[in-house]
């Protein structure tokens, strides 16, 4: 199967942030790239109730945290999310690859202030 970009659905959340989702036509896996230059969420974590979220950095630089720990993040470099990790990130011209399983709904996410 084959997705060219122009089939895909670009979501603007805000000027630093954007997504383009693929779709795959099944609910085993899903996949978006991910473009950040900025704290997502603005306050507080995200969480994902019911998917692994897998991190591949293609381009600028970033620090994600979850679990009392920081990361930094840079080009070539791959983060594993599992499900019901709260977590919040800051980009900097960050853009990410990012395959799911299963697939990413919207209903599964979720933002936590705290």
């Amino acid at each position: 199967m084959l997705i060219k970009k122009s089939q895909t659905n670009k979501v603007e959340v805000s000027k630093d942030m954007s997504f383009r989702e693929y779709e795959l036509k099944t609910k085993e896996i899903g996949l978006a790239v991910t473009e950040i230059n900025t704290r997502y969420p603005k306050e507080g974590f995200t969480m994902n109730k019911e998917c692994q979220e897998l991190y591949y950095i293609t381009e600028g630089t970033g620090e994600i945290f979850i679990d009392n720990q920081s990361f930094k993040l840079e080009e070539g470099d791959a983060f594993l999310i599992e499900k019901n990790k709260k977590y919040y990130l800051v980009g900097n011209n960050l853009k990410i690859v990012c395959p799911t399983v299963p697939a990413w709904t919207e209903e599964q996410h979720i933002n936590i202030r705290d």
